[in-house]
């Protein structure tokens, strides 16, 4: 593929890319020892299907590209990823990439829990095909834009999730990796290092010309982060080009596909609380009406811990912010031994007509956040008429919340002539 006016060898090669995973139905975690000695002599096979979470993806991506990858929830975004990162094999297809790659694709890949801070950074960095005296050079600018200075010499096992992405984003960025591949895994941070980490992929990819692919479900950063973007839906690449016109159609798919409910691929060590699945009861409501949210907690141990939830309008504009009160006290208590379920209401939405996303997090007064669910879920407001005037109040340049006015009558009386 020719890259504009010159021609220039792409660093990532994606030819035909597929994926296929054979599901055990009859799988189960516990048998007993009759049930497996019958299935084995009588011949009994498993019964299975056949997943293709990629289908013939094709993509050439050039140096100093920073590429945005939407999609639903299981879409096949974080196994192409993976399969970049040389994580898992392609079924089918084969990639070529020119140039050492770092990854971030879930916390705490490349760290050893019994090291410290201070060994870890050589650790991961001698992961990534680096050597000493290159991390040496970094090493100050590495711990410095971690923030865990004064947890250098504490084993990662103690580090919180937000400590541990903070030093695993830190080595990969600083270490100069030509190819540098982000999952949704920056969910897990604090609003303020989440910022910290869209300004640096931009800064190397602007300054030091080198490759960022960026999976999130914040649109908001892929578009201050991306030029381009691919959209990848049901394992199919759908869209790729313009970042703004991608995200645009991508908006009017999930329009005419809302999602309702979402269950969220698990962890295989779980090291903080996260969202096990969130589903919305009615995702069409009428003005004043209430929401109701059907959440699934699971904790690695007992915890507590408070749930947020940003409302933003179709234009991912924030209109409200609610919570459950975590700086009051009024935490969930989190049971590790069985899933946390909970049903939330968000009371009386004096909503215009149109379409809202509502972004959840899980988090704790005194430490970082657990878990971010950014762009949920979507609901509709179908009619809104608080006069019941037959005429809907929809989203405009007007906002999006209506207020009913209270007016007290002042007077005075008028200067008295003569």
């Amino acid at each position: 593929m020719v890259c504009g006016p010159c021609l220039m060898k792409p660093v990532i090669e994606i030819q035909n890319i597929s994926k296929k995973f054979s599901v055990d139905l009859t799988n189960r975690q516990y048998k007993s020892i009759r049930e497996t000695l019958t299935n084995f002599f009588s011949g009994k096979k498993n019964e299975q299907f056949e997943l293709w979470a990629l289908k013939d993806i094709c993509l050439d991506i050039y140096p100093g590209e920073s590429i945005g990858v939407i999609g639903s929830n299981g879409s096949g975004k974080s196994t192409l990823l993976k399969i970049l990162s040389k994580i898992s094999p392609p079924t089918k297809g084969k990639i070529h990439l020119r140039g050492n790659v770092a990854s971030l694709i879930e916390v705490g890949t490349g760290f050893h829990p019994e090291l410290n801070g201070h060994e870890n950074i050589f650790l991961n960095g001698s992961i990534l095909g680096l050597h000493k005296s290159e991390i040496i050079k970094k090493f100050d600018e590495i711990v410095e834009f971690s923030g865990v200075g004064k947890f250098l010499q504490t084993p990662l096992k103690h580090y919180s999730t937000g400590m541990q992405l903070r030093l695993a984003f830190s080595v990969a960025a600083h270490l100069d990796p030509s190819i540098l591949l982000v999952d949704e895994v920056l969910a897990v941070g604090d609003a303020e290092f989440q910022k910290k980490c869209l300004n640096k992929m931009m800064e190397v990819t602007s300054q030091d010309g080198r490759t960022v692919m960026f999976v999130s479900h914040n649109l908001e950063a892929v578009q201050k982060l991306c030029k381009k973007t691919v959209h990848i839906e049901k394992g199919i690449l759908k869209n790729f080009g313009e970042t703004n016109k991608v995200i645009h159609e991508y908006l009017h798919h999930e329009k005419l596909n809302p999602t309702k409910d979402i269950i969220l691929d698990l962890p295989e060590k779980l090291n903080a609380p996260q969202f096990k699945s969130v589903s919305i009861k009615n995702h069409q409501i009428k003005y004043g009406e209430d929401i109701f949210l059907e959440i699934e907690i699971i904790a690695p141990e007992n915890n507590k811990a408070g749930i947020e939830i940003d409302l933003k309008d179709q234009s991912h504009f924030p209109v409200s912010h609610s919570s459950t009160a975590p700086m009051q006290g009024n935490l969930l208590e989190l049971r590790s031994d069985e899933i946390n379920k909970f049903e939330v209401k968000m009371e009386s939405l004096n909503l215009a007509a149109g379409e809202y996303h509502l972004y959840l997090k899980l988090t704790h007064p005194w430490t970082e956040d657990f878990h971010q669910m950014p762009n949920a879920l979507r609901f509709e407001v179908v009619h809104s008429d608080p006069y019941d005037t037959g005429f809907s109040f929809q989203q405009s340049n007007r906002g999006s919340i209506h207020h009913t006015l209270s007016t007290t009558r002042i007077t005075s009386k008028l200067p008295h002539e003569g």
